[in-house]
């Protein structure tokens, strides 16, 4: 009851978030905010996700980025965006039925971009069933789900993915995504000091 009641409460905010965000109503006050500060918080924030479904957290982040770096981000967009992405990880994994304890692993990275300095990537990197070609086109598009709806085995609205897609353009940043042998590699960039 308590999951469920947990995600059906994400569901009802990931409805609200993106309604005011198609209609110019939702704000989002970015601000530099430290990439050691903001490794600490998606450890806090997803923690119990992690340990529950006996996954592990890969940080990759150069010690100069960690200790000089300011990501510019809205910290509540920020969170909901983690969320979303390795909470999509976990799912996609174990619908999978994936009997590789050395796939339960998510990388995330946050590193230079290599064209500016003004910017800087975030990535998180699963080892899941990743994603076809077809499901590539329309990842980001609302309500889209993998999937055919009669052999389905994963929840979820279709929603999650394009709510990160508008929270990142919101904050003025880009994201992309790629398949990886084995999974799938979401690359955000935002603005950077």
């Amino acid at each position: 009851i308590f999951d469920e009641s947990e995600r059906l409460s994400r569901l009802i905010n990931n409805v609200l978030k993106l309604s005011n965000l198609s209609r110019n109503q939702e704000v989002v006050e970015p601000e530099f905010v430290g990439v050691g500060f903001l490794k600490d918080l998606i450890q806090l924030k997803v923690s119990t996700l992690i340990t529950k479904n006996n996954f592990k957290l890969n940080f990759i982040i150069d010690d100069e980025v960690l200790e000089t770096k300011l990501l510019y981000v809205d910290l509540d967009a920020f969170v909901q965006i983690v969320i979303n992405l390795i909470d999509n990880s976990v799912k996609f994994y174990n619908a999978a039925k994936i009997d590789d304890p050395q796939r339960q692993l998510i990388d995330i990275m946050f590193a230079h971009d290599k064209n500016t300095n003004k910017k800087l990537k975030f990535s998180i990197r699963d080892y899941g069933p990743g994603i076809s070609k077809s499901q590539h086109e329309k990842i980001f598009e609302l309500f889209y789900r993998c999937g055919n709806e009669m052999t389905r085995t994963t929840s979820g609205t279709g929603i999650g993915l394009s709510l990160v897609h508008q929270l990142v353009i919101a904050q003025g940043g880009t994201i992309i995504v790629t398949r990886q042998q084995p999974g799938v590699s979401f690359e955000l960039t935002f603005s950077a000091q």
